[in-house]
């Protein structure tokens, strides 16, 4: 319960799930020890896996006990759509961070957005680590773009996540065809 507790999720274990951790238990024949030992084969990978996910509380009834993975799986598929506003929050959550640290404004496109949780939900990858590999050197080639064009909000497309280095090359390269055509004039 204390290590859940750490990331903010509560459980209950009803009667019959008590009944069969203790019948476990008992089964180890290492005292307190077995009752240690059936807990932790019964929520190892839900300790793994639900601090990075909406989930906040559950209950442990007998089939969690019986089948762990089934029940783990059947959670986190109930809670997909929480699941999903909690890595699109991330996004917003990323755009206010990356404002704050240089000073430019980045607006998600709805598409981009979707694209992101897709990918942090089929790679089983945090947002935040998707953030850095997709976006690891932006603040450098978006601060060139301001530079040459004095804008300093960007709109985060599809394409631009696909292929992050690619658009930004693009973009980079515009901003300076836009500073050349300037002093031309």
């Amino acid at each position: 319960r204390q290590d859940f507790c750490g990331y903010g999720i509560d459980f209950t274990i009803t009667k019959e799930a008590g009944a069969e951790i203790a019948a476990r238990a008992i089964g180890e024949q290492t005292g307190a020890r077995g009752l240690m030992t059936v807990m932790e084969q019964v929520f190892r990978n839900f300790k793994f896996q639900l601090p990075s996910t909406a989930v906040k509380n559950f209950e442990a009834d007998s089939d969690t006990v019986t089948d762990p993975e089934s029940a783990l799986k059947n959670l986190l598929r109930k809670n997909q759509r929480s699941q999903r506003n909690l890595l699109k929050s991330e996004v917003a959550e990323f755009a206010r961070r990356f404002k704050a640290e240089h000073a430019l404004d980045l607006a998600f496109s709805d598409e981009a957005v979707d694209l992101l949780v897709e990918l942090s939900t089929t790679q089983d990858k945090t947002m935040r680590t998707i953030f850095n590999e997709k976006f690891k050197d932006f603040q450098h080639g978006l601060k060139l773009i301001a530079q040459n064009t004095g804008r300093t909000a960007f709109e985060i497309t599809r394409a631009i996540v696909e292929a992050p280095d690619r658009e930004l090359s693009r973009l980079v390269v515009e901003s300076f065809r836009k500073t050349d055509a300037r002093r031309q004039t």
